[in-house]
């Protein structure tokens, strides 16, 4: 899919650029039915029928976005300008404004870190100690904070090899903290060059000794190993949201493993077990991909989420970090099979309140995950825009 879905793109805006707008209607057309539902290509689509001159369709395509749940400012697109004084536009702008206005808050705080900059990336949680562990990008650092609540460094700034920290992952079967880091321009500590860096480490649970490391053969391209999940045999599958490949280091493995070769995924995301022998991977754009372990096949769930970060299930529960679109959110989709029922939005971002969530982690009986982690604030080059005072990055938590 990803081959075909960059030729289309290139196609639509190629047209765009033309100002041949009606081909580049039928570019998008094309792209939604791989991808149906998909919210950008909806938006796309509007803004192409709206040049065409085709107000209607492109007022329906906008009414469907914004039924979505999704908000974004069309009144600045100059795009959209043959729509502004429509009756029909008018009270879109209406509903979206409702919609910022009104948060869903299913949460409770749990705790909030000191360091408002460190750009929190993933959360994970240790029963035995009741304990978590969150990862810091910027810093390139794991936070812990105890049962007593309690911060400190677990993993402290400045360990030979490590960049950006990313994604955790407990395991307290082998007493191990799993890890991955990668250069990125958000560390401050980042040297050109670094960005071509990927590995998994190995962490003790108790000291936070880096015991071993597996770095991803360097090909001369960027890649980041940002998100991972354990099965229960101790194996770790690592995916590279920038080169697009899923990765697998078996239990007492030497190497990672290519499970789905760069290429596969436009930007994958956080995986998740479903079942001995298969993992779901959530791509940012194409939705969610069944990965059978055994054939190595990739299929795709038809109108799965996109814009989803992380991923979590347990059992016949699915929560699904939604932060690529505004308003953020966190899902909840009950799972039969390898079908997903229609989700129920149980937290939504406002104005003031939520920021960009990233991860979590569940312990069977409630769902944690991180919210105003500073990703909002991450300017292009890699700096960060000022904090909000009083709001830092936080745990917080919901009942499965």
């Amino acid at each position: 899919m990803p081959t075909t879905w960059h030729r289309l793109a290139r196609e639509a805006r190629a047209a765009y650029d033309a100002k041949d707008y009606p081909r580049c209607a039928a570019g998008f057309r094309a792209m939604l039915q791989a991808v149906p539902e998909q919210p950008d290509l909806i938006y796309s689509l509007a803004c192409a029928e709206a040049l065409s001159g085709h107000k209607d369709a492109a007022l329906g395509l906008l009414e469907q976005f914004v039924g979505m749940g999704l908000m974004r400012d069309f009144a600045a697109d100059s795009d959209l300008a043959s729509l502004l004084k429509e009756p029909r536009f008018v009270a879109l702008e209406q509903r979206m404004q409702r919609l910022g206005e009104t948060p869903i808050r299913k949460s409770t705080a749990v705790a909030t870190l000191r360091d408002a900059d460190m750009i929190a990336e993933d959360v994970a949680y240790d029963p035995g100690s009741r304990s978590f562990f969150v990862s810091s990008v910027r810093r390139g650092k794991i936070v812990c904070i105890g049962s007593d609540g309690v911060e400190s460094d677990f993993l402290p700034p400045g360990a030979e090899r490590v960049w950006s920290v990313f994604a955790l992952q407990v395991d307290t079967k082998r007493g191990c903290l799993w890890a991955t880091t990668a250069g990125t321009k958000e560390c401050d500590r980042y040297a050109k060059g670094d960005e071509l860096h990927a590995a998994l480490l190995r962490l003790d649970l108790t000291t936070g000794k880096i015991r071993q490391r597996f770095d991803l053969p360097e090909d001369g391209k960027p890649h980041v190993l940002g998100d991972m999940t354990c099965d229960d045999a101790g194996d770790v599958f690592v995916t590279d949201s920038i080169g697009g490949g899923l990765y697998e280091l078996s239990a007492g493995g030497s190497a990672l493993e290519t499970i789905a070769p760069p290429g596969t995924f436009l930007s994958s995301q956080t995986p998740a077990m479903a079942g001995q022998a298969e993992v779901w991977v959530p791509d940012y754009v194409l939705g969610i991909a069944r990965v059978d372990l055994r054939t190595k096949a990739v299929t795709w769930i038809p109108r799965s989420p996109t814009g989803v970060d992380g991923m979590y299930r347990s059992g016949d529960v699915l929560f699904a970090v939604q932060n690529g679109y505004t308003p953020c959110r966190i899902l909840r989709y009950g799972v039969r099979g390898t079908r997903l029922s229609k989700p129920t939005v149980v937290e939504r971002s406002s104005e003031g309140y939520l920021g960009q969530p990233t991860h979590g982690v569940h312990d069977g009986k409630w769902f944690y995950f991180l919210a105003d982690t500073g990703w909002d604030r991450v300017k292009g080059d890699g700096s960060m825009g000022p904090a909000v005072a009083g709001r830092g990055p936080s745990i917080r938590r919901m009942a499965r």
